[in-house]
């Protein structure tokens, strides 16, 4: 998770992305030790909030995070999110330790599916918040997930 962290910490810092026309970026990156790649693909809309989609240790990971201050007390939180005009998912986030939510898994390859076969747009409310996120690249970037996970 530390890895996660800060490959999104540090995009967000980046400000690649920045605005919610802002293209899917993807990150690589490889343990030295291990030789395992790892990779996030991010895109940000507006407030800063960075919506990635990544493969580590062969698992799928889906999260939303924000640069400001985001934290929900519990375990998890009820994320809805949409993908063009299919119907909404409501599910139940895991709440990351310095603000954001992340699914694991099945329910995240799903989440990643619909991504990288989106045509306009990709939303995601969690409590009052609700956030656009644009498409554009969205299928290439989330394909390099795929392809390092071995998913499909």
């Amino acid at each position: 998770m530390r890895v996660l962290a800060v490959s999104i910490a540090a995009f967000v810092a980046s400000g690649a992305a920045t605005a919610q026309s802002g293209p899917w970026q993807s990150v690589v990156q490889t343990d030295p030790i291990t030789d395992e790649k790892s990779v996030i693909a991010v895109t940000q809309a507006n407030d800063y909030i960075a919506l990635f989609i990544g493969c580590t240790n062969g698992t799928i990971y889906v999260g939303a995070t924000t640069a400001y201050f985001d934290v929900e007390f519990g375990d998890y939180r009820t994320v809805t999110w949409r993908v063009d005009d299919n119907a909404p998912v409501s599910e139940a986030w895991e709440n990351l330790e310095r603000g954001g939510a992340a699914v694991y898994g099945e329910p995240g390859l799903a989440f990643a599916r619909q991504v990288a076969q989106a045509k306009t747009r990709v939303v995601v409310q969690s409590g009052s918040n609700t956030q656009i996120f644009g498409v554009r690249r969205s299928t290439v970037e989330v394909g390099n997930v795929f392809d390092a996970c071995g998913k499909s």
